[in-house]
């Protein structure tokens, strides 16, 4: 029965508090960067059979790439770590008052192979450099395919139905996976290393990329508090910094 003797009015507004944060952007002057990597990458994947992670239908090499990729892949690694510092806040600390400690390794992925669903967990960033695409410029064929994250509150908001969505601070309905990140030679994706994202591989040619992931410690407390990871793709891929 509606109650007709309260004649209240509600005056609210959605507030977009939590947000997940991730850097998107390009690396310019690269293709001797590139270049470099791509070489090291496929001398690297000639010589190893590599490990079994989230590639599916695609090479993935061992987690030492900082070991075998050069100046370039120290380069890389010391820019992923300026990219987390520049997102980064400690209370009562700087960012400068760690160490920062990087893993690295290196994906190829084969036509329409993908790197499945995952997160990083035991790091704070991750970080992902795409180095050649795979493409045939004069093919006409678009390279690559997309970057997928997943929102880090799900499945809760869809535990009790699946069409469940909230609203944001812009009213409309959230996604819980977000398709519209285009992968392309030289992008650099960002994010903390809770977020799940995958990659898909739509070129009917093989790709290279290479991860790596980045760890900031203090050394005073001898205990991991962060880490980056990064990762490149032709499909050359960076993987993950630690």
């Amino acid at each position: 029965m509606e109650i007709q003797r309260y004649a209240i009015k509600v005056k609210a507004q959605p507030l977009p508090l939590f947000e997940t944060p991730v850097g998107f952007g390009e690396i310019s002057n690269a293709e001797s960067l590139l270049d470099d990597l791509a070489t090291a990458i496929k001398a690297n994947k000639a010589a190893s059979s590599g490990i079994k992670r989230s590639n599916e239908g695609g090479w993935h090499s061992n987690t030492d790439m900082l070991e075998w990729g050069g100046e370039a892949a120290r380069k890389v690694a010391d820019t992923a770590i300026s990219i987390a510092k520049r997102m980064s806040h400690f209370e009562g600390a700087t960012v400068d008052d760690f160490d920062w400690k990087v893993t690295m390794w290196a994906n190829v992925t084969a036509p329409r192979g993908l790197n499945a669903l995952h997160s990083h967990p035991g790091n704070l960033w991750a970080a992902v450099l795409y180095i050649d695409m795979g493409g045939e410029p004069e093919s006409g064929i678009e390279p690559g395919g997309n970057f997928y994250f997943e929102d880090p509150r799900f499945p809760l908001a869809a535990m009790h139905n699946t069409g469940f969505r909230m609203r944001g601070g812009d009213g409309l309905p959230q996604k819980y996976q977000i398709p519209e990140l285009k992968e392309r030679q030289s992008n650099c994706i960002s994010c903390l290393a809770a977020t799940r994202g995958k990659g898909l591989q739509r070129q009917p040619r093989e790709n290279i990329c290479g991860d790596k992931h980045r760890r900031a410690s203090a050394p005073m407390k001898g205990k991991v508090l962060e880490s980056l990871r990064s990762r490149a793709a032709e499909a050359v891929v960076i993987n993950r910094i630690e």
